[in-house]
């Protein structure tokens, strides 16, 4: 005889059940393809990042359309970026002080001042697949070079990057009848020493052109300490209030080594704030291999989408699948 239970059992209802299966499983329903932020070196930053190594990880990720910032290493030397420029695999530049270069080319001995660019359609004449530029202010607070707040060729070129006419396809233009319409151009600003060091030039960027898109990489430095937290806040101020600011959720490690913290503490309320405006990115190769999985995953579960990176960059086809290693 079976012993009667003093309650009576009740099987969970199906609707229960598939409540539970929607919580418990991570967010696929917009698998990440789009890397906006790695680094490619034909020698170890280090580690080793060549074309080849990251083709390799890429692939293990499933990633098929990506954004490749020069590294500080090579500098104004952008001739390995551009090699392995096509249009799934866009590229960002870096900006130098003057006497500087933005292309080199050693063989055809071809070289573009990034001082003598006016607009953007001057800066993707460099290469079609040159989506954008990089800041790292700490480069101009040396020497002679004027701060970078102050510096007029730099802010002249900032601004032309966000008002120029640009003839031509681009999913940032708006049609308005025969005339030609703006291009975004996009800046990315490296802040290692903490949001902080940079606030005062990034309040005046996005006050010079509203039109330049402003992207802060790796959350901007912004540990689990009282004095990351408060900036962390001040990230989440610029999203509400400024349309052409967005935050790069991308190097998690660099913010804690807890890579499920940084997701439930500094990606979801991102996204919750102006998913449109949060991308995502790996940083390879210093995320490592196993590191970039689990931070794909949290950048999925945490909600964030490939679509608005690939507005932002100007990938032709959204949602087509690309070709990490093809070449130009």
């Amino acid at each position: 005889m079976h012993r009667l239970l003093p309650f009576p059992l009740r099987l969970p209802s199906p609707l229960f059940l598939l409540l539970f299966s929607l919580v418990s499983l991570p967010n696929k329903t917009n698998p990440l393809s789009l890397d906006t932020h790695y680094h490619l070196s034909p020698r170890p930053l280090p580690p080793s990042a060549t074309h080849a190594e990251y083709a390799d990880f890429a692939s293990t990720l499933d990633l098929k359309n990506t954004v490749s910032t020069q590294p500080a290493l090579l500098s104004s030397n952008h001739e390995y970026l551009l090699s392995h420029a096509s249009s799934s695999q866009k590229i960002v530049g870096l900006f130098t002080p003057p006497p500087s270069t933005l292309v080199y080319d050693s063989g055809n001995d071809v070289s573009t001042s990034i001082h003598d660019l006016e607009t953007y359609s001057d800066l993707q004449s460099v290469s079609p697949y040159l989506t954008g530029m990089r800041l790292n202010p700490t480069i101009f607070s040396s020497g002679s070079q004027a701060p970078i707040q102050s510096n007029s060729d730099f802010l002249r070129l900032y601004k032309h990057l966000g008002t120029t006419n640009y003839d031509g396809p681009s999913l940032r233009q708006v049609n308005d009848r025969d005339e030609k319409v703006g291009k975004l151009g996009v800046v990315s600003v490296l802040c290692m020493a903490g949001f902080d060091t940079v606030e005062e030039i990034v309040l005046k960027l996005l006050d010079l052109s509203p039109d330049t898109a402003l992207v802060i990489d790796h959350f901007g430095f912004t540990p689990f300490t009282s004095e990351g937290d408060a900036s962390f806040l001040k990230l989440i101020d610029l999203l509400q209030d400024s349309e052409n600011f967005y935050v790069r959720a991308s190097a998690g490690f660099r913010v804690d080594k807890d890579l499920k913290r940084v997701g439930e503490e500094r990606v979801r309320p991102l996204v919750e704030c102006k998913g449109e405006r949060v991308l995502w990115g790996t940083d390879w190769p210093f995320c490592g291999g196993e590191g970039g999985r689990e931070w794909k995953d949290i950048g999925e579960r945490m909600g964030v989408e490939d679509r608005w990176g690939e507005e932002l960059y100007g990938f032709a086809d959204v949602g087509n699948v690309g070709d990490v290693g093809q070449r130009v």
